[in-house]
């Protein structure tokens, strides 16, 4: 069994808190209530300031209809288990949404390490598919190889290869397999290293997808969220006086012709941006 996304791990955690609250608050008017859970919300956001959590904070309080105590209790725990119930599963919605475009006899290109792309390909190994994988390493933080032992584990052909390959590697590939962390209308978060990816599958002609969950929609690009690598996880004990850099994450606006596989199914970026607003019309309210 795979553990969620770090994400999702978090958001769950949050509901957990709010659905604690309820239990143990002594408010006497809904009001009061509405009021004690926002402030543990207002909390949470301090802690974290990532677009799931909010988005799924704001599906707990987006337009409650004005009840008394005890059913204003009851429709916050009846949306935080719904919530729980959804979050539980998008990953798997995600991985059955690949399915499509994992062929038999295919090979696989994989950069890093994302949950949804191990959740999906583990998917097509047990639905009876054969396929190879190839893994880019992904440094410094080696991510890659994390990819690879899990489905190595599943028994799937899964080879791993230094990032300064990823061009033989595409050219033997028949998809390109990425993660965006953050949809934004202005473009997308991925890992290190993703634009680099998809814009050498596409002058070689392979096709780019994707893996994303909506509920990662941001309401503009942020440099702050980038983040900056220690320079030991670049290069260990470095002696020499040289500046070793790196970021976690990189922004960029994707092509018209890359593809996002989410838990509402396969779009281009527009299209998902679109169809997320109308599906969840609390993102990012």
């Amino acid at each position: 069994m795979m553990i969620p996304s770090h994400d999702i791990t978090i958001a769950l955690s949050s509901l957990f808190v709010l659905k604690k609250q309820i239990k143990i608050s002594s408010a006497e008017y809904a009001f009061d209530l509405l009021e004690e859970l926002k402030q543990v919300a207002d909390g949470i956001l301090k802690a974290t300031d990532h677009p799931f959590v909010k988005n799924t904070l704001s599906f707990i309080f987006f337009d409650l209809p004005k009840k008394d105590l005890i059913h204003t209790a009851k429709e916050l725990c009846d949306r935080i288990d719904s919530c729980v119930s959804f979050l539980d599963m998008i990953e798997t919605k995600i991985a059955f949404n690949a399915q499509s475009v994992i062929k038999n006899g295919s090979t696989v290109f994989v950069h890093g390490f994302s949950s949804s792309v191990i959740k999906a390909l583990i998917l097509a190994k047990q639905l009876g598919k054969r396929f190879s994988v190839k893994v880019a390493e992904s440094r410094p933080l080696m991510d890659g190889r994390k990819a690879a032992l899990m489905l190595a584990k599943e028994d799937i052909d899964v080879s791993l290869h230094i990032d300064s390959t990823i061009g033989k590697c595409l050219k033997e590939s028949d998809v390109c397999f990425l993660s965006a962390e953050r949809l934004t209308k202005e473009g997308i978060y991925g890992p290190t290293g993703v634009s680099l990816m998809a814009s050498t599958a596409e002058m070689l002609h392979v096709p780019v997808y994707f893996f994303v969950n909506s509920w990662t929609h941001d309401d503009q690009i942020r440099n702050d969220v980038i983040g900056e690598l220690d320079s030991e996880d670049i290069w260990p004990n470095l002696m020499a006086d040289i500046a070793a850099k790196s970021h976690r994450h990189e922004a960029f606006i994707p092509e018209k012709n890359f593809f996002f596989i989410s838990e509402l199914g396969l779009h281009d970026y527009s299209n998902l941006i679109k169809e997320a607003d109308l599906t969840y019309p609390w993102l990012m309210n």
